[in-house]
């Protein structure tokens, strides 16, 4: 302990001496660059006009992307290849109004199809009324009931058959 009080007293001398001794001497002027050549400074010709009012032309040539306001998906409401786009890109459409022709040969032949389907439903419930009147007459409750319900069977397919091949011409 009694070490370090002694390095403690040395150090506090030390530096109060450093900061007496930096007081007394007075600081030395920094020493000037040496004087150096100035390139000569050339003239230059400045063209002088009155101040008038008057507008400014201003443009800039810029990048970028454009993202539009309002965006709409367009589909069509049955599948199938465009056969013809009758608008042109950026036009103004009408709610409603066609802007593409879908081709239509698939589309008559699902016609066809559907028309076809209709033709067999009327087949299948003359068939099943054919079977009932036969069954009416002297068959068990069981085999008419079966008929019958062959026959509303019947009537249920041909609504169905027709009502696809409306939406198929529509």
């Amino acid at each position: 302990m009694r070490k370090r009080m002694v390095v403690l007293v040395f150090l506090v001398v030390i530096v109060v001496g450093g900061v007496l001794a930096s007081r007394r001497r007075p600081a030395a002027p920094a020493p000037s660059p040496p004087p150096t050549a100035q390139p000569p400074v050339e003239a230059v010709v400045v063209e002088v006009t009155p101040v008038r009012r008057g507008t400014i032309a201003r443009t800039l040539d810029l990048t970028g992307s454009i993202i539009s306001a309002q965006d709409v998906n367009v589909t069509p409401k049955i599948p199938g290849k465009i056969a013809a786009i009758l608008v042109t890109e950026g036009s103004r459409v009408a709610r409603g109004q066609a802007i593409a022709r879908l081709e239509a040969a698939e589309l008559l032949a699902q016609v066809a199809q559907a028309e076809q389907s209709v033709r067999q439903a009327r087949a299948g419930q003359e068939l099943a009324r054919a079977r009932l009147a036969a069954t009416v007459s002297g068959a068990r409750s069981q085999e008419r009931a079966l008929a019958e319900n062959a026959v509303r069977q019947a009537e249920a397919n041909l609504r169905n058959a027709e009502a696809e091949a409306a939406r198929m011409q529509q």
